[in-house]
């Protein structure tokens, strides 16, 4: 699986998932609650990212470089950084649900528009033939991924 078409993935598109800026009750205590995006410049922000600088995050239509000690190529991992008090998080809203409603994680800055990623399921079939397996599983694979209200 890829989301948003990281690293050049071709394949099946299965959906988007809506993202959420988060982070704990904690660190927010600590460091205060950005009221702005342009507040984050001053907060450690959990970066995603496979390459040597992370990935920009796009908010409100712009590209906003982030910083902050963590960088992993792992949402589980943002996740459990944030969890932990070490920062703000872009994170899939489905990954964190749970969270915010146990109220282990609060939704930042909540009037922001973030676009949804793209989640993919990669696959070597560009071109040719897909076996008819293959493409049982991807059909069933689209037909059940969660897809937003509305």
């Amino acid at each position: 699986m890829a989301l948003g078409g990281e690293d050049g993935a071709e394949g099946t598109l299965l959906g988007h998932l809506p993202r959420i800026l988060a982070a704990s009750p904690g660190y927010l205590r600590r460091h205060g609650v950005p009221v702005s995006v342009s507040d984050l410049a001053g907060h450690q922000c959990l970066a995603y990212g496979y390459a040597a600088r992370p990935s920009p995050w796009l908010l409100e239509g712009k590209e906003f470089s982030v910083t902050g000690f963590l960088r992993a190529n792992s949402s589980e991992a943002i996740l459990r950084a944030a969890r932990g008090g070490g920062g703000i998080g872009l994170l899939p809203r489905i990954q964190v649900e749970e969270d915010l409603a146990r109220g282990l994680l609060t939704h930042v800055l909540p009037q922001v528009a973030i676009p949804p990623v793209a989640v993919l399921i990669a696959h070597g079939f560009r071109g040719m033939r897909m076996p008819m397996r293959t493409r049982v599983a991807l059909d069933f694979l689209v037909e059940h991924f969660p897809h937003p209200p509305g």
